[in-house]
């Protein structure tokens, strides 16, 4: 699925950022080479995987893509 969306919108795996909530989110996007950002609700305890980040609401994902954004431009 996810690579199929990354051709639609012409982004190779390593340029692309995979949102998501549980492990079968993050497992595909770190196995594709993917930036992955593991949204934890409530707590990340749950989740055995490791994503890049960890965001905690919506905030934070736009702040992390924020500094991702501004790291390419440096």
């Amino acid at each position: 699925m996810f690579i199929k969306a990354m051709e639609r919108i012409g982004v190779r795996p390593s340029e692309a950022i995979v949102v998501g909530d549980t492990k079968y989110d993050i497992v595909p996007a770190s196995r594709l080479g993917a930036i992955s950002i593991l949204i934890c609700w409530k707590k990340c305890s749950d989740v055995d995987v490791k994503p890049t980040f960890y965001a905690y609401n919506i905030d934070d994902v736009i702040e992390i893509v924020k500094l991702l954004l501004k790291q390419k431009t440096v």
